[in-house]
């Protein structure tokens, strides 16, 4: 074995020789040996603490490091990486992207090599150079300090060829609606000098990051150095709720190892019949005329006519207007969420105090959020659609006349004038308008979303105002 170019000692499997000094010191053996560096602490050095750690051969070497200095709650107050570099590479090294100043760097002998310490800052970097080198990294407090290398590959002979290439993801448009087939693609370029046995996947995530579709590896074989092959996947929309997306590349080389991964966004849109907007609602009262004291039944029906985008936070507001245009009474059904192709219907009571007389304005309103539910589909490449959130999604309004002399009256339990008292029980009104309306409600609400046995759909309101 020697050291700096003399022979220092001849050593049987087994055996171990140590040195003890502070030089920089170039190993070179006949048979593979282990070599390890020990620090010591401060009684021999006047600071820091005993500290080992192996150091890599030089065919063990890398051209780049990510390490990372310890930023615990008492960081070390000196941080230095040890550098052993070629000296024809010793003018490429570069710290976080700038170059390092290699003044105080000298040649290690005859080796080839120039060693010196570079101080680094508490937290995570990167150091590269234009060939491998050697790095350790190490830190010193009065009675504390670590040492340890950054990085290694294996020894020769264990470590799979080395591949440098790049994928890249891609969808040949930005945003679909539901049921539309999508081209999936990706695009591999070898960079390295050498041919390379890659294969493919392919996969989609969701806004969340939950995996939806998973495609088989593709065995893209040998691709020749500097050459880019491509590839496509059809995929379909299906009924996958709008949203954003994420299309997933990852470049695996034959022992399954990750070469590389590329990734592109694209959206689903909130989509419905052809002609259809986002959502449908309808507003309808009970009778075309009531009595200034009476009672009015409001009724209304909300629809989500997209296929795939649930309406989250759907709430119906109900907003009544007398002759001189003041809002009189105020109302808002929450519904929560509101399925693809869901149907909702609700009702509520005025009671009307002396109203004056004229011709009454009924308003509603659903509101919603969800994913894509404004009209603007359109994006540009790379950008996600934001969720949209309280989007006004339908209105429709009814009108409704109070007169002095009209029939009927709050206190008639079941008469012509409404629903009656609160608490006493009506006849079923089988010739009431608004009841045959509700009925058909009802009916249409089951045919496109039949219930589970033993469940019921629920809403909640609040409620403000009155009738003056």
């Amino acid at each position: 074995m020697r050291v700096n170019g003399t022979l220092i000692a001849t050593l049987n499997p087994g055996e171990f020789h140590e040195l003890v000094t502070a030089d920089s010191l170039h190993i070179v053996a006949s048979a593979p040996v282990l070599v390890g560096q020990f620090l010591k602490g401060f009684g021999a050095t006047g600071s820091g603490d005993p500290a080992f750690s192996y150091v890599v051969g030089m065919e063990q070497t890398l051209s780049e490091y990510a390490f990372t200095a310890p930023t615990n709650l008492s960081p070390y107050p000196d941080n230095y990486l040890n550098i052993a570099i070629p000296t024809t590479a010793l003018n490429s090294l570069q710290l976080n992207g700038a170059t390092v100043d290699v003044s105080g760097f000298t040649p290690l002998g005859a080796s080839g090599y120039s060693v010196g310490n570079v101080a680094i800052s508490t937290g995570p970097g990167r150091i590269k150079a234009a060939k491998p080198f050697v790095a350790t990294i190490s830190g010193y407090s009065q009675y504390d300090s670590y040492l340890t290398i950054i990085g290694a590959k294996y020894s020769a002979g264990a470590s799979p060829d080395d591949i440098v290439a790049r994928v890249s993801a891609s969808t040949d448009k930005p945003s679909y609606p539901a049921d539309a087939a999508i081209e999936l693609g990706a695009s591999v370029l070898n960079l390295g000098t050498t041919p390379a046995a890659l294969s493919l996947v392919l996969r989609i995530n969701d806004a969340t990051g939950v995996e939806v579709a998973r495609f088989a590896a593709h065995d893209l074989g040998a691709v020749a150095a500097g050459a880019t092959v491509p590839h496509t996947q059809p995929w379909n929309t299906a009924r996958n709720p709008a949203g954003t997306y994420t299309l997933v590349a990852t470049l695996l080389n034959a022992q399954g190892d990750v070469v590389d991964v590329g990734s592109t966004l694209f959206t689903i849109i909130a989509d419905a019949a052809q002609g259809a907007g986002k959502a449908a609602l309808t507003v309808a009262v009970d009778r075309a005329e009531y009595a200034p004291n009476d009672r009015v039944r409001i009724s209304n029906l909300a629809r989500n006519l997209t296929v795939n985008a649930p309406v989250d936070n759907a709430r119906v507001r109900i907003t009544v207007r007398n002759p001189q245009n003041a809002v009189v009474y105020t109302h808002v059904h929450v519904l929560g969420q509101l399925q693809a192709n869901g149907l909702r219907s609700t009702d509520t009571q005025q009671t009307l105090k002396t109203a004056m007389e004229g011709t009454y304005t009924v308003e509603a309103v659903l509101i919603g959020s969800g994913n894509n539910l404004k009209s603007a589909t359109a994006l540009p490449i790379g950008q996600a659609k934001a969720y949209d959130v309280d989007v006004d999604l339908a209105t429709a309004t009814t009108t409704f006349a109070v007169r002095a002399n009209a029939p009927g009256g709050p206190g008639t339990p079941g008469g012509p004038g409404g629903p009656g008292t609160p608490g006493v029980a009506n006849p079923i009104p089988v010739n009431q308008p608004w009841f045959l309306w509700l009925i058909g409600v009802l009916l249409a609400a089951a045919a496109a979303q039949p219930l589970r046995a033993g469940t019921r759909p629920s809403s909640q309101a609040r409620q403000r105002g009155g009738l003056q």
